[in-house]
């Protein structure tokens, strides 16, 4: 049984958790009594602190959760939803994200780059190769280069 660890606030998977940074009172603490013990208190020191579990991220020294099945990220699950679409089917799905995340009734503004002119996009009008929003006025897709209907 395997277990997999990982970080909320890093989102990814750890591979070799830390243990948890002592902070500067218990550094301090530490220091006096292996000072006051003439050295008999760094074995206490290395054994407590040898012992100690690695619960925690290397990155962010954030407490780790673990599961028993590998987590997939958003991108991990996208990738393997979109590998088995065809080229028309991803394109669908570009022009299904662009129409969910548009707010209704706003304007998206266009810079083409043979020219220095902006033009307004009205309306749900994508291109149907690239999957890009596009003015209905255009004959060629400005991101694509390819002629439309």
């Amino acid at each position: 049984m395997s277990k997999y660890a990982y970080c909320d606030i890093c989102k990814k998977e750890i591979s070799d958790p830390t243990r948890k940074p002592m902070v500067t009172f218990r550094k301090v603490l530490w220091v006096l009594v292996i000072i006051a013990s003439l050295g008999i208190a760094a074995i206490a020191f290395i054994i407590v602190y040898a012992n100690k579990p690695k619960h925690y991220c290397s990155t962010c020294f954030s407490k780790l959760r673990y599961t028993k099945e590998p987590i997939k990220t958003k991108e991990q699950e996208e990738k393997e939803i979109t590998a088995n679409l065809s080229s028309k089917e991803k394109v669908m799905r570009k022009t299904e994200k662009a129409k969910a995340n548009r707010k209704p009734g706003t304007k998206k503004v266009l810079k083409l780059d043979d020219d220095d002119e902006e033009e307004d996009v009205e309306g749900d009008t994508f291109c149907e190769f690239c999957g890009e929003a596009i003015s209905s006025s255009d004959k060629r897709c400005p991101y694509c280069h390819i002629k439309l209907d």
